[in-house]
C-alpha cells in the first residue's frame, strides 16, 4: 500500500494525474488512511472528477487530526469547482485558521473567490490584498481587487490596480478589466481615458452589454464636450470640462442587482439611464422609457450614475 501510494503521489505531482489514479485507488483499498484518501481526492480534483473527490475527502476528514486543514483546503477547492460556494467558504474558512495555511497564496485566492460568490465582498478584500502583496503579478487577484476598490469608491486605488492587471499576460484580453478600468477613469473625471477603455472592452467582447452601454452613453458626451472646446477656442473663450460630482452608490441605487450574469448590474434601468444620458448630450430623442422627473445632472454625471462595476 505504501509503495502504491508513493508511486501515485510522484506521478500526480509530476503532472500525470491520469496515470496516478490507479495507484492511489489501490493504495486506498489496501489502507484507507487520511493521507491516502486525501491524495486520491486531490488527484480526482485534477482530472475533474470533483463529486468523487468530495466523497473521498469527506471520508478523509473523519479522522484527519492535525491534517484536517489540508483536507479542508482540498474540500473547499472541490466545492468551489462544483459551484457549492457556501460549503466552499465554510471549508476554506476552517483551513484559514491554521498557521501554515493562512499564508498560502492559492488558499487565500480561492477563499476570496468563494466569498465573492456568496456576496461577502468586504470579507474578500483582505485575502486578495494578501495575494497581490505576496505575488504582485497575480493578474486575476488584481482584477478582482480592483473591482472591490471600485465598489468601495476608492477610484485611485482601483485605477492603479486595474492598470497593473492590463499590463500582465492575459490582462490585455480581459474585457471586464478594461471595463472596470474605464469606470475608475470615469469617476476620476477622465472621460476620454474612460472611453478608450470602454472601446477596448467592447473590442474584446462585443457581446458585453455593460461595456457597449457605457460606450454608447459616454461617446456622444465626450464628442459634445470636444466640439464645445473647439467652438470656445474659435471665439476666444474658455469652457472647462464639467466637474463630475455625482459618485457611484452601489446597492442603494435604483436598478442595481446582485451578481446577475457575472455582473454587479446590467438591468433595464442601467440601459435606460445610459440612453437618457446620451440623449442629454444631443443625440436624437426617442420615446422609449416613461418620462422621469427633471434631472439636473450633467450628461456626464448621468452616465456615471448609470454604470456599475463588472465581475472579471
Amino acid at each position: 500500500s505504501f509503495i502504491l501510494a508513493r508511486k501515485g503521489f510522484v506521478l500526480m505531482n509530476s503532472g500525470d494525474p491520469e496515470n496516478a489514479l490507479p495507484y492511489l485507488e489501490r493504495a486506498c483499498e489496501g489502507h484507507s488512511s487520511t493521507r491516502n484518501l486525501s491524495d486520491y481526492g486531490a488527484c480526482l480534483i485534477q482530472v475533474n472528477r470533483d463529486d468523487e473527490a468530495i466523497q473521498m475527502l469527506k471520508r478523509a476528514e473523519l479522522n484527519a487530526g492535525e491534517d484536517s486543514w489540508r483536507v479542508s483546503v482540498l474540500l473547499g477547492t472541490a466545492f468551489l469547482k462544483t459551484k457549492r460556494y457556501e460549503e466552499a467558504v465554510s471549508a476554506l474558512e476552517g483551513a484559514m485558521t491554521h498557521s501554515e495555511a493562512k499564508n498560502d497564496v492559492a488558499l487565500n485566492y480561492n477563499y476570496a473567490v468563494a466569498l465573492l460568490q456568496t456576496g461577502k465582498e468586504s470579507e474578500a478584500k483582505a485575502p486578495l490584498e494578501f495575494v497581490v502583496t505576496a505575488e504582485p503579478d497575480h493578474r486575476l487577484a488584481l482584477s478582482l481587487l480592483g473591482m472591490l476598490y471600485l465598489m468601495e469608491q476608492d477610484y485611485n486605488s482601483a485605477a492603479d490596480i486595474l492598470e497593473r492587471a492590463t499590463k500582465l499576460e492575459g490582462g490585455d484580453k480581459d474585457s471586464s478589466t478594461f471595463y472596470n478600468l474605464g469606470m475608475a477613469k470615469l469617476m476620476l473625471d477622465k472621460p476620454d481615458d474612460a472611453m478608450e477603455n470602454f472601446e477596448r472592452a467592447v473590442d474584446l467582447d462585443p457581446s458585453s452589454e455593460q461595456a457597449s452601454t457605457a460606450l454608447a452613453a459616454l461617446k456622444p458626451v465626450v464628442e459634445s464636450n470636444e466640439g464645445k472646446a473647439i467652438d470656445s477656442e474659435k471665439s476666444g473663450r474658455s469652457t472647462p470640462r464639467s466637474s463630475i460630482t455625482k459618485r457611484l452608490s452601489l446597492g442603494s441605487r435604483r436598478g442595481s442587482s446582485s451578481r446577475s450574469g457575472g455582473s454587479v448590474s446590467a438591468q433595464d434601468q442601467v440601459i435606460a439611464d445610459a440612453i437618457q444620458a446620451a440623449q442629454g448630450a444631443g443625440t436624437r430623442r426617442m420615446t422609449i422609457f416613461p418620462k422621469k422627473e427633471k434631472d439636473n445632472r450633467s450628461p456626464l454625471e448621468r452616465v456615471q450614475g448609470a454604470l456599475a462595476p463588472q465581475k472579471p
